[in-house]
């Protein structure tokens, strides 16, 4: 559980520029006397997803599918997944790890990974990425995502571009290698150029709040709020979920997906499918969170500015819709002439100052 102690989110700015200094709640021991930071098990926030598998894994004679279709097919996913795409997945991941543009590897993480577990396999890139209709590694498959304006927040207060758009929002960290960037101003990733996913911790945070606060006003049938949000980097995840009904904001330790040999981990897996289908498998926050009291502090920060964050729309404000604001000279000027003419421009003399100055 997390505190944030101060933030710029009564200002308006895009998310590479979001300043967010958040803390792990910490208590006093009963037994030590010292302060440890509060933890609850990832999956005690998802306990429908463990009790589909849990019903799953017993014996076939006491077995079940789910009765909800969501549900049923997010298990049918994971499956086939497990069964048939694994090995796929992980070829196509190992060949694009090294020297690829962070553009492209994005989109073949999105395409190989992200769409087969979610039950919803479209995504949104954000079109400053590309405009290519299949994917960029060597499998030459047509893609289930499209480019396009992938924008989100308030112009007034925090906004910006998401990587990624499904039903989470992903952030992908860049790598850069100064000795090999693209043309495009793409950055490539390089093993040992890497950067911990804590350099895009207040970003990822920032687009976590805003995206709960988008989808309450998206969908404000569902029974919770609390929202998932991935940072990726080149072989771990972060998950961070906030709850814009309870102001309640939370961090995952990092999980490794990738292992250097380029095999996939399943138990982190498992958890990815958990998040990208939370509408089906999250129970949201817990007895134990709640009890707690303990809040992130975030509607409090904002003040007034709160029923901005109530009105995030996707996309963005046309204002909002890239991450910087190009220069430009604006519209053409107009000609003119001069307030006063002298016939002969020769005959003008110096100016002079006048009495009174």
């Amino acid at each position: 559980m997390l505190k944030i102690n101060h933030c710029n989110a009564e200002c308006p700015c895009t998310f590479s520029k979001a300043y967010c200094m958040a803390a792990r709640y910490r208590y006093v021991h009963g037994i030590s006397s010292s302060e440890i930071v509060k933890k609850f098990a990832f999956s005690s926030i998802f306990k429908y997803g463990e009790e589909l598998l849990t019903c799953f894994a017993k014996p076939k004679n006491e077995s079940r599918l789910p009765q909800r279709k969501g549900a049923r097919i997010a298990l049918e996913k994971l499956f086939s997944f497990m069964s048939s795409g694994l090995e796929l997945t992980e070829s196509c991941l190992r060949k694009n790890i090294k020297g690829v543009p962070e553009s492209d590897w994005s989109v073949v993480v999105a395409h190989h990974l992200l769409s087969k577990l979610a039950v919803s396999s479209f995504y949104l890139i954000d079109q400053s990425r590309g405009k290519q209709n299949r994917c960029p590694c060597q499998c030459g498959e047509s893609l289930t995502g499209t480019y396009g304006d992938s924008s989100i927040g308030s112009p007034e207060v925090w906004h910006g571009l998401l990587d990624i758009l499904m039903s989470v929002s992903v952030k992908f960290m860049s790598f850069e290698d100064p000795d090999s960037l693209s043309g495009s101003g793409g950055h490539y990733i390089v093993r040992g150029k890497e950067t911990d996913l804590k350099s895009i911790r207040e970003q990822i945070i920032a687009q976590s709040i805003v995206f709960s606060f988008f989808q309450r006003k998206l969908h404000p049938e569902y029974v919770h709020h609390l929202i998932p949000s991935i940072g990726i980097s080149k072989d771990m995840l972060v998950v961070y979920l906030y709850d814009c009904n309870n102001d309640i904001l939370l961090e995952s330790s990092e999980m490794p997906y990738l292992t250097t040999q380029g095999a996939l981990v399943k138990p982190t897996i498992v958890a990815l499918w958990l998040v990208l289908n939370y509408e089906f498998l999250c129970s949201g926050i817990t007895k134990g969170m709640n009890d707690s009291g303990v809040k992130s502090n975030f509607t409090q920060l904002v003040h007034e500015k709160l029923k901005l964050y109530d009105k995030v729309t996707v996309p963005c404000d046309s204002s909002c819709s890239g991450e910087e604001e190009q220069w430009t000279w604006g519209a053409r000027p107009e000609n003119d002439e001069p307030a006063q003419r002298f016939s002969d421009v020769n005959m003008l003399q110096p100016w002079k100052l006048s009495d009174s100055s």
